[in-house]
């Protein structure tokens, strides 16, 4: 009876993180879809008004042209994505400089509308830590669980006990 409930328990386990993994793929194909872009603040710059480790949400459907002082857009550097407020906004609204709330000093370059990735439209505290590395963690839990259960199963088949 032990035995039956241990395989019970790892199936549950298994499943639930099947089941989260889906449900993560679904939101991130709808997300996508819906022209939005999917984040997490990875760095202190943007605190308090984005904590470590929020999951953030963009629109890439607002105009770069529509932007004003204040928002909080996501651009591209380099090989990163970064996030930081819009301080002045110049040449027509062809440059758009940046700063972390948390930084001293603005953005060495303006941002442009080619690297403009969109504006700031939720985040929700924690979860992008949970989104991008909890996911991680619960699929090894989920294969985990498998492996152990087939590992339990196989040591109990009647091949490896001489056909008893």
């Amino acid at each position: 009876m032990k035995k039956r409930n241990q395989h019970f328990i790892l199936q549950i386990i298994y499943m639930f993180g099947i089941i989260i993994i889906v449900l993560a793929a679904i939101f991130t194909i709808y997300i996508r879809q819906a022209k939005y872009i999917i984040s997490y603040g990875a760095t202190s710059s943007m605190t308090p008004a984005i904590p470590v480790g929020s999951l953030e949400i963009y629109s890439s459907q607002i105009p770069f042209y529509d932007l004003k002082c204040g928002d909080i857009i996501s651009y591209r550097s380099s090989d990163e994505n970064i996030a930081h407020r819009v301080i002045k906004i110049e040449d027509s609204k062809s440059l758009i400089w940046t700063k972390g709330d948390a930084n001293e000093i603005p953005d060495p370059k303006p941002v442009t509308q080619d690297i403009y990735n969109g504006k700031l439209i939720y985040t929700i505290p924690v979860l992008g830590f949970v989104y991008y590395r909890g996911l991680i963690f619960v699929a090894i839990i989920a294969v985990g669980a498998k492996i152990l259960d087939l590992t339990k199963v196989s040591k109990n088949s009647p091949s490896s006990t001489g056909g008893r």
